[in-house]
């Protein structure tokens, strides 16, 4: 009666948890429950739940986060609305459950908590996805209320940092700006800036407005050229002149500067 290799789990609590299916009355299936249910739900019981049963067999776990992981690799970069950050807590939730339910079965001791290793897992899947650090730290304690598993969760999160940043400096999401060519800072400025200054990037000669000016030289010095900038000189300099207007600007004591868009 299970969903496609899923399997019957009957419900633990007195509070309604997972989608039915064609199960008995009582109870859950559990792959039907993890990709028909809510998803939060699905997490927070990986997470939370150790007794007095799994709330999901080993199996499940392999499907979930196989099956969860060729859909994310298939929807990445497309302009599909599905979300990267709770499909990636999905999977390391269930990768790290998994981990826990071996170790416990292995070891035969019933005082493992195996949501710890969930916890864990999706720390770790999520550093390694966003390169995120305290921020994450901070979303997954408050999120959780697990503030005791705080060493384990930034060892999670600093280990998946370091084998990301072995293999590529970028996150996910610092890739997908990069190839749409979005403009946006990076978090540490290319070592050239360093030589840069801000004369390399202005425009030669300089065009300025006088403290006072009449309508006729502004018409002309913004007809001329394409700066959405201009220094405002108080003396030295008079705006306007040959050719459109545009000169060097000469000496003069720096006032302010004045845009283009200025009402």
């Amino acid at each position: 009666c299970a969903w496609r290799g899923g399997k019957c789990t009957g419900v633990a609590s007195e509070h309604a948890f997972g989608v039915r299916l064609s199960c008995p009355e009582g109870q859950y299936d559990e792959l039907g429950t993890i990709f028909f249910g809510a998803r939060e739900h699905v997490i927070v019981r990986m997470v939370a739940q150790s007794h007095p049963h799994d709330p999901f067999s080993n199996l499940a776990l392999i499907i979930t986060s196989t099956v969860t992981y060729a859909l994310v690799l298939v929807t990445y970069g497309t302009k599909i609305p599905m979300g990267l950050f709770m499909p990636n807590a999905l999977i390391g939730a269930s990768l790290g459950r998994l981990f826990g339910q071996i170790i416990r079965s292995l070891m035969g001791l019933e005082t493992v908590f195996t949501g710890a290793y969930a916890l864990a897992g999706a720390a770790a899947m999520l550093g390694g996805m966003q390169r995120a650090t305290i921020s994450l730290v901070i979303i997954l304690i408050e999120g959780t209320a697990n503030e005791h598993f705080m060493i384990p969760i930034v060892t999670s999160v600093l280990t998946a940092n370091f084998v990301g940043h072995f293999f590529t400096q970028e996150g996910v999401f610092d890739i997908v700006l990069r190839r749409r060519k979005l403009r946006f800072l990076p978090h540490e400025a290319d070592w050239l800036m360093s030589l840069c200054t801000v004369g390399d990037t202005m425009a030669r000669p300089v065009t300025c407005f006088h403290t006072v000016e009449t309508v006729g030289n502004i018409i002309d010095t913004l007809k001329s050229c394409s700066h959405h900038g201009f220094p405002v000189l108080s003396i030295g300099y008079s705006a306007g002149g040959a050719e459109g207007g545009v000169e060097a600007c000469p000496h003069g004591r720096f006032e302010g500067i004045t845009s283009r868009a200025y009402p």
